[in-house]
């Protein structure tokens, strides 16, 4: 279903182990040894999350180095995306009273709903804009980017389980450049190795067609629409595996 498959999105990229745990930050960074233990003590709500992120944003703007605002960012990105996986185990369980109570606009979030059950996403770059300016450029890219792909409730399954999957080619081929633009820019990124992952995950489609409709005719051979898009991308001077195309 499809929002079992964007609980398990979210926690390929934190544990859920965090919720108790968040993750050992520099030992040059107070302001990070501070904030993982307020995100400890934070109440699971939208109010929590809202309170937890003004105060990121302030350690932001006295943190002594980029390091140091890493370090505060990818904490307060674990534990948003800890409460975003904690919500959506329940989300279904509640009665729809219950759900208009969540206030999940305050942070950026709504429920969809289809036949198969409700999740929770973004409707809105809430998270870049909450903790302001000082956001390392590596960070606000790839948020952006992770943001933008799950602000769009029809892509929120996997690239193979889902036959229904709404990006186009076009869109896929573009969502595969510009992780490759990201990692090109961004080499060293603490999350470099999510961002490789991703790629890898968006490209293997786009490389295959597998179980993707319009990729094949009735007689096994190459549509035009996917054949295009396979040459705009071989055609990409700065397309990172044009020569497997």
């Amino acid at each position: 279903m499809r929002f079992v498959v964007l609980v398990l999105m979210l926690r390929s990229q934190v544990a859920i182990a965090d919720l108790v745990n968040p993750p050992a930050p520099m030992a040059t960074c107070p302001p990070a040894s501070k904030l993982a233990s307020e995100a400890r003590l934070s109440a699971p709500t939208t109010d929590g999350l809202s309170r937890l992120a003004a105060r990121t944003k302030i350690l932001l703007d006295t943190a002594p180095d980029a390091d140091c605002r890493s370090s505060l960012v990818e904490i307060f990105y674990d534990h948003y995306n800890a409460q975003l996986v904690a919500l959506n185990e329940q989300i279904n369980s509640l009665p729809e009273a219950d759900r208009t109570k969540l206030h999940l606009n305050a942070v950026g979030w709504e429920i969809f709903e289809n036949p198969d059950g409700a999740f929770a996403h973004e409707s809105v770059p809430w998270l870049s804009q909450a903790l302001g300016p000082r956001v390392p450029a590596a960070w606000r890219d790839y948020i952006q980017l992770v943001i933008a792909f799950r602000i769009q409730p029809q892509s929120l399954v996997t690239y193979e389980e889902d036959e229904g999957f709404e990006l186009s080619w076009r869109e896929l081929r573009l969502y595969v450049r510009r992780w490759e633009d990201f990692i090109a820019r961004h080499p060293t990124f603490v999350r470099v190795a999510d961002a490789r992952a991703e790629h890898q995950r968006g490209f293997g489609t786009f490389l295959s067609g597998r179980d993707r409709r319009e990729a094949f005719d009735g007689k096994g051979r190459l549509t035009q629409v996917y054949r295009s898009e396979l040459e705009a991308y071989a055609a990409d001077p700065h397309a990172a595996r044009r020569t497997l195309v």
